[in-house]
């Protein structure tokens, strides 16, 4: 009877010994995938390589799903960023956003490191949770860099994000010339349009980006597209008074009496926005003051309508010598 109670209580020392032993072990292995996360952050290679020889995983990750990785392309950690792909890191892990190296590269403009993960064959079309890729990335941000090293790899440039925009609409949007000259000339559709079929010359008028619009009317995109309320890029330019970008289209040939959805025209647009200069423009280029929307107001109700009688005189005026 007592050796079987010496024997059971030597077992349980035992297993508490090796719980405890266990416990530090777990919180040793917790420590390292933590320093580990942190060097890949700060680009301590040292540190990681010493981690790497003791077992820590090189596809470590935290809660997020970003791997270490991912952590040193953020942070332009290139020398971290090298050792872990040439370690055998998966270069298309992807964080609980979607995110991956790549996007994280290119929205970074680490083109050193987008360079390296092509050479590695990585997804070069995963999108993130918002719908953005890489070259969605580049542009957006203006890296010509990685755009041109994303398109020379091949990178599929019909992808849309969760607005149904591309790389090229982006582009527009941003004012970012070479980069739409580059998607242009590699193939992306100039009259592609985002869920609300705006083009990217539509996007760019909406936006005033006027060094974008004479890009895209230099690569003959239809100066008289709609979108789905049937706005052309001249009324959008009209209604955010965007003079030079007016006139460009104009030049260009965009239907100055052209009617959107509701039939107002680009003039009744600006009345009605108030936009003096641009109502000047307009009628100066011969757009037609009596025209009236689909409820019979001409643009100088629509200037009457807004409190704008400085307009609305000029209209009137305009209206008697039609």
């Amino acid at each position: 009877m007592l050796k079987n109670r010496n024997n059971k209580f030597a077992s349980a020392i035992a297993a508490t010994a090796m719980l405890a032993l266990s416990t530090v072990a777990n919180a040793d292995v917790k420590t390292d995938i933590a320093d580990f996360r942190d060097a890949a952050t700060i680009g301590d290679v040292d540190t990681i390589k010493q981690l790497v020889a003791k077992g820590v995983s090189i596809d470590t990750a935290n809660k997020f799903g970003k791997s270490a990785l991912m952590m040193a392309v953020e942070n332009g950690n290139i020398e971290t960023a090298t050792f872990l792909i040439e370690s055998g890191a998966n270069v298309n892990a992807k964080s609980v956003a979607n995110c991956s190296a790549l996007t994280f590269a290119a929205e970074n403009g680490h083109k050193e490191i987008v360079e390296m993960l092509i050479a590695r064959k990585v997804d070069l079309n995963n999108r993130t949770r918002a719908g953005w890729n890489a070259i969605m990335a580049a542009a957006r941000y203006g890296y010509n860099d990685i755009a041109r090293q994303l398109i020379a790899a091949k990178a599929d440039l019909s992808l849309t994000d969760k607005d149904g925009k591309t790389a090229l609409i982006r582009a527009a949007q941003f004012n970012r010339v070479e980069i739409i000259k580059m998607l242009a000339d590699a193939g992306a559709d100039l009259e592609a349009g985002d869920k609300h079929k705006s083009s990217a010359l539509i996007t760019a008028a909406e936006a005033g980006a006027d060094a974008a619009v004479a890009a895209l009317i230099d690569l003959k995109a239809n100066v008289n597209a709609v979108n789905d309320d049937r706005s052309s890029p001249l009324h959008l330019a009209a209604s955010g008074d965007h003079g030079k970008i007016a006139s460009a289209l104009i030049a260009a040939g965009a239907d100055i009496n052209a009617r959107d959805g509701n039939y107002a025209t680009p003039l009744a647009i600006a009345a009605r926005e108030g936009n003096g200069e641009m109502v000047d423009l307009l009628i100066a280029a011969g757009a037609n003051v009596m025209l009236a929307d689909q409820k019979g107001r001409k643009p100088a109700d629509w200037a009457a309508k807004n409190g704008f009688d400085r307009l609305v005189l000029k209209l009137k005026k305009a209206e008697s010598s039609h």
